[in-house]
């Protein structure tokens, strides 16, 4: 995991380094820059437990940041901007399901409930003899009961994290991110009763993790990588109609095969565009499911984001570097 954490440190490094490129007129370096960090991004999170997949995510997000500065520089073309836009589908060909996360986890977690290894992370602050303490969890019935809790909280999890929001089912109150599942399809202990008996066990405690915010980073991840695509194609669509387009049904089938679905919203809905003075914004409903027109960044009362997006700049002469503006002087 040292190597792994270390890449969110390569992540900002990268993306100064594709600035440095894009502000010297280089813009197919720039690319190449952004191009290989997505795939980094897609590698470090493709195998490993929940942990490996956030730092994908992370690197992911700290990357896309830059991609819109690229893609409304000038000297971009239509053609770049389409190679783009094949390029991150064939990133996303590298991504696995994020079931295979929880399989990971649950693989390391029943690992280390292993009895020959409960020494590696039981506590011993109190002064207890490791002797005393594993000989206490063998008569409160550890760890096989943990391992029972385990195997429960996965099987609650795992149907829900292979399907997109707007199909999981609603999530219980408790701060497990176990999912209300009917009686009908559950193969688990109903989430309420099954929360009550991972807080009685310490061992449980330890070592089940919290998803709820693994849930929701990998779902806004999903809409961020959706809205970049977007974003270079309405960029395409302006560098050959000169402007932005009126509704997503003009980027079809030139620029795109369909229209971009929102992995955030309902069942048939698609991201959506919203015209601001000459600037777009493009967005996806965010984690709560509701259109809050475009308002990007920003945090409800209750503490969750609103919509998740980009927005993008005409690509104007302003966007120029310096040294190419006082080039194009001299020349005249």
């Amino acid at each position: 995991l040292d190597v792994v954490f270390n890449q969110r440190f390569m992540s900002r490094l990268v993306l100064l380094k594709a600035d440095q490129c894009l502000s010297e007129g280089d813009v197919e370096s720039a690319w190449e820059w952004h191009r290989a960090a997505i795939r980094c991004g897609q590698h470090v999170a493709q195998n490993g437990c929940l942990t490996q997949r956030l730092v994908g995510i992370s690197f992911f997000g700290q990357v896309a940041k830059g991609i819109p500065r690229w893609a409304e520089h000038p000297q971009v073309t239509a053609a770049q901007l389409q190679s783009a836009i094949e390029d991150l589908r064939i990133a996303e060909e590298l991504a696995t399901p994020n079931s295979e996360a929880l399989k990971c986890e649950y693989l390391v977690l029943s690992e280390l409930l292993r009895r020959d290894r409960l020494d590696e992370f039981l506590d011993h602050s109190r002064g207890t003899p490791p002797s005393l303490y594993r000989a206490q969890t063998c008569v409160l019935g550890e760890p096989e009961y943990s391992k029972r809790l385990l195997r429960h909280t996965f099987h609650n999890w795992l149907p829900e994290f292979a399907t997109p929001r707007w199909q999981q089912a609603p999530q219980s109150p408790g701060g497990f991110g176990l999912f209300e599942i009917p009686a009908g399809k559950r193969l688990s202990l109903p989430p309420r009763d099954l929360e009550v008996r991972i807080r009685s066990q310490s061992l449980a405690m330890q070592l089940i993790p919290a998803v709820s915010q693994f849930n929701e980073a990998i779902q806004r991840a999903a809409a961020r990588e959706a809205a970049l695509k977007l974003t270079l194609a309405c960029q395409v669509y302006h560098r050959l109609h000169g402007d932005w387009p009126a509704r997503l049904e003009d980027l079809t089938p030139d620029i795109l095969s369909e229209l971009p679905a929102d992995p955030l919203g309902k069942s048939g809905e698609t991201l959506r565009i919203k015209r601001d003075g000459d600037e777009l914004i493009i967005y996806s409903v965010g984690w709560n499911g509701a259109d809050d027109g475009g308002q990007l960044g920003v945090l409800s009362p209750k503490g969750t984001w609103l919509d998740e997006g980009f927005r993008l700049r005409r690509p104007t002469k302003s966007a120029l570097p310096k040294n190419s503006e006082a080039t194009a002087q001299e020349k005249d």
